[in-house]
C-alpha cells in the first residue's frame, strides 16, 4: 500500500512538472478520507491506472478531456474532464488568483483532499490543503508534501498570497519555515 501510494505520487508529481514547464494548467485532487464524489459537480466517470503520461494527455490543450479536474482514488484516475469544482467563497482569497486555484481552495476548505493545481500562465505548481494553498512549489518539495502526513498546516481561512509565492495561510497561524534552496 505504501509502495502504491508513493507511485501515485510520483505520476502526480512527474505530470505536476511537465505540465508547469509547457506552462498547461490543471487540477488533480487526490482523495484520502473523505469521498470526493459530492463535490464534483459533474465529470467523465474514468477507472484508469495512474500515469504522468495520461494525466499530461488529460490536461492537453487539444484534448477534449482537458478542461476541469482530475480525480484521483487510490491508484486509480477515478473522473475527468468536465470536472468543474465549487469555487471558494472566501473574500480574503487574492483576486489575482484565477478558477482554479479558487477551485482548488475550495474542495480543500470542504474535504481531506489533497489538491495539486499548475498554472497554466507562471508554471508554478501549488497545493491545497485544508484551506492552505502552498504556492511555486519545486517537484521535490510536492513529493515531500504529498507523502508527508501534515502536507501543509491546516487553515480555516485562506488570505491573500505574497506576490514572491509562498503560503497562503489563516492570519491566526505562524507561517511555516521553508528551507531556501
Amino acid at each position: 500500500a505504501v509502495q502504491e501510494r508513493e507511485e501515485v505520487f510520483d505520476a502526480i508529481v512527474d505530470a505536476a512538472d511537465r505540465l508547469a514547464k509547457a506552462k498547461i494548467g490543471g487540477i488533480i485532487a487526490v482523495q484520502r478520507e473523505v469521498d470526493l464524489t459530492a463535490h464534483v459537480d459533474d465529470g467523465t466517470q474514468l477507472d484508469a491506472q495512474i500515469s504522468p503520461e495520461l494525466l499530461a494527455t488529460i490536461f492537453s490543450p487539444y484534448s477534449p478531456l482537458h478542461d476541469g479536474a482530475v480525480i484521483v482514488r487510490q491508484d486509480r484516475i477515478a473522473s475527468a474532464a468536465a470536472v468543474i469544482l465549487r469555487l471558494s467563497q472566501s473574500p480574503l482569497i487574492d483576486r489575482a488568483m484565477g478558477t482554479r486555484h479558487r477551485a482548488a481552495i475550495g474542495l480543500s476548505e470542504e474535504t481531506d483532499a489533497l489538491v495539486v493545481v499548475i498554472s497554466e500562465e507562471t508554471g508554478q505548481i501549488s497545493l491545497a490543503h485544508r484551506g492552505l494553498l502552498i504556492r511555486d512549489l519545486r517537484p521535490d518539495e510536492l513529493r515531500r508534501r504529498l507523502q508527508g502526513e501534515d502536507p501543509g498546516r491546516p487553515a480555516s481561512t485562506p488570505v491573500p498570497a505574497p506576490s514572491t509565492g509562498a503560503e497562503v495561510r489563516s492570519p491566526t497561524r505562524p507561517a511555516e519555515q521553508e528551507t531556501a534552496s
